[in-house]
């Protein structure tokens, strides 16, 4: 079987961060002003109003801010590069080559989310923030931010992302197999 690894890699990645960029930035979740600056701070459209949250708090969101604009800089570049990976197995009429990788694709990441069912959630968010930020990720119960967004918000969030990451990956498995079949 023929694969594009590059197309594989980059769309499993694109897949994930697309996911993660619908629903982080999905404005049913902030409601109300101290929420809705938050979401404008992490969009540089306003800075932070920093008079409700504890100096960690701050600093914490500052990471968080840092790692979003990474994200979306790793979200534009992977897109640039899936659509000139794309672009050229079209004119090459590689269409067996990007079917298969379509479909490998599709049941990689399926394969990675089921991996990732064998685990709790609170382990799972323990072990992202351990990795992903160096500022103090656990606050006391009445911080600000707990209030805001407690654990389950996230859990609730996760699932969203998770089922937008399965619809997806069952959309290039589907994908695959009908380039596959339509230029057999």
């Amino acid at each position: 079987m023929k694969l594009n690894f590059v197309l594989i890699v980059v769309l499993i990645l694109f897949l994930i961060l697309f996911s993660f960029k619908l629903e982080f930035f999905n404005e049913e979740y902030y409601d109300g002003d101290v929420k809705l600056n938050l979401i404008n701070y992490f969009k540089d459209k306003e800075s932070l109003n920093q008079e409700n949250y504890s100096e960690e708090e701050v600093t914490h969101l500052g990471d968080v801010k840092n790692l979003v604009k990474k994200g979306l800089i790793l979200f534009y570049i992977l897109l640039i590069v899936l659509i000139l990976n794309l672009v050229y197995l079209m004119l090459k009429k590689e269409f067996l080559i990007l079917g298969n990788s379509l479909f490998i694709t599709g049941i990689i990441t399926i394969g990675l989310f089921l991996i990732l069912l064998l685990f709790n959630f609170s382990f799972l968010f323990t072990i992202f923030h351990k990795i992903l930020f160096t500022s103090n990720y656990l606050f006391p119960s009445d911080a600000l931010l707990i209030n805001l967004f407690p654990q389950e918000f996230f859990y609730d969030v996760f699932k969203k992302i998770a089922l937008n990451i399965i619809i997806g990956s069952i959309s290039l498995i589907l994908l695959g197999l009908g380039i596959k079949n339509v230029r057999a």
